[in-house]
């Protein structure tokens, strides 16, 4: 799979995800029934990406030629992190519309939840190599956890 298959296959599924929020009806008690889980599905899938030896070493060459190719870095920015971050933004704007979360600024909170769960284990992956990248139930649970904390603090109030 190529780097540009490997991110439209992302671009898809998290299309799906947001559009899965839309179908659903309004009201309070359905935050808990359907944000956590299209929260955690988005970002755990984000994150088996981003992991995936391949992704790993894309990043790896394309920040190693910042200096000689500026261009060619700032169009895998923007067609990845930048366009990750922002659907996930416009996720939260439409969580918060829907009282599902009470989110002063979706703008930092994408920002933070995406460095939630995206911070640790890539950096431990970029800098480690690829053998340190967790296995399936440990992304999982450091998605989740990461959620439960976004969700501490954005979360609806009784």
């Amino acid at each position: 799979m190529t780097a540009t298959s490997a991110i439209t296959r992302k671009r898809k599924n998290t299309r799906a995800s947001f559009g899965s929020i839309r179908r659903l009806p309004s009201g309070r008690y359905q935050a808990r029934y359907h944000v956590i889980p299209t929260l955690e599905s988005m970002l755990g899938h984000q994150l088996a990406v981003v992991l995936s030896p391949r992704m790993l070493r894309l990043r790896r060459l394309v920040i190693s030629e910042v200096p000689r190719f500026p261009d060619l870095a700032r169009a895998v920015f923007e067609q990845g992190p930048r366009r990750a971050v922002t659907t996930l933004e416009a996720l939260i704007r439409e969580l918060n519309a829907r009282g599902w979360v009470r989110v002063p600024d979706p703008a930092m909170a994408a920002e933070q939840l995406n460095w939630l769960v995206m911070g640790a284990p890539t950096n431990a992956a970029m800098f480690l190599g690829d053998d340190v990248a967790p296995a399936p139930a440990a992304r999982q649970a450091h998605v989740r956890d990461a959620v439960a904390t976004f969700l501490a603090a954005y979360g609806p109030r009784s």
